[in-house]
């Protein structure tokens, strides 16, 4: 009786060592794969959507490196909602929205004397309709236009400023959603998915009279 009691204690020690050894092993794994997963997610929004931020970075620099001045115009049309901040320009300097095709109520510029975050513009609605006071008036004001740019060309054809001539200051690759899959654009795999993901090109354009 002693020898099969014994013989059960040590089989049952064996089997627990062997959960045990599972155990870790299945935890250790999940933490691995957890852990490659996150990083490969944020790989991918650096990799593939950091131009916006780094075009502003960018936008900053040329009007400190090129003289430009404290005041100026920047102008974004379809890309609007990528606007990071006012502390990426001049205190001096604006930005305002130009047609673009969207048909949606944008924000409006913050206004100190008439009441800063209280005050609501006449244009806001609770339908999300666009309006025309949303919009810059005179196009032609514009020092630069942030756009993201297909196949060469400028789209919308509508955001094009009138009257001038617009010539890029930098450019980056930014991915295009609608025409890459869904994991490659979710996940950085390296050494492919550069080669899975279509690519347009997030850029800086200054504008001239012309």
């Amino acid at each position: 009786a002693y020898t099969v009691v014994q013989a059960g204690n040590s089989l049952a020690g064996v089997i627990g060592m062997f959960r045990g050894h599972v155990r870790k092993v299945f935890f250790t794994g999940a933490l691995i794969i957890t852990t490659m997963l996150s990083a490969s997610r944020v790989g991918a929004l650096l990799w593939n959507y950091d131009a916006n931020m780094k075009i502003y970075m960018r936008l900053n620099q040329h009007l400190h490196t090129e003289g430009v001045g404290e005041s100026c115009v920047v102008c974004v049309g379809s890309e609007w909602y990528e606007y990071p901040s006012s502390f990426f320009i001049p205190s001096g300097c604006g930005m305002e929205f130009v047609r673009s095709g969207f048909d949606g109520v944008l924000p409006a510029h913050y206004n100190a004397s008439l009441g800063g975050t209280r005050y609501a513009a006449e244009y806001l609605n609770d339908m999300n309709e666009a309006d025309d006071r949303q919009f810059m008036e005179n196009e032609r004001a514009c020092d630069f236009l942030i756009s993201l740019k297909y196949d060469d060309k400028l789209l919308p054809k509508r955001q094009r400023i009138k009257g001038k001539t617009l010539e890029i200051v930098h450019e980056l690759p930014y991915v295009q959603s609608s025409a890459s899959k869904a994991l490659y654009r979710a996940l950085f795999i390296p050494f492919v998915s550069a080669h899975k993901l279509v690519y347009n090109s997030y850029a800086l354009y200054k504008s001239k009279e012309g």
